[in-house]
């Protein structure tokens, strides 16, 4: 989701843009870092002009996809 999001700014660009490190937003986006603290997440949704509910609704359904696939 963020990769798609951020679009043709580079992973150095939003990271910064955030607040965070490119380290960081590279271990979030490669699943090194499973789950970040809310106020990352908040600062990654302010940049990318994302809502927390269209975050929230990507994780949902991405829960329900592997429990399917775990059933």
């Amino acid at each position: 989701m963020l990769r798609h999001a951020r679009g043709e700014r580079t992973l150095v660009q939003v990271a910064l843009g955030a607040g965070i490190s490119p380290e960081t937003l590279r271990k979030i986006e490669t699943g090194r870092i499973a789950t970040p603290s809310f106020m990352i997440v908040a600062a990654l949704a302010d940049e990318l002009a994302l809502s927390l509910d269209a975050i929230q609704g990507t994780l949902r359904r991405s829960s329900a996809e592997k429990l399917d696939v775990a059933s």
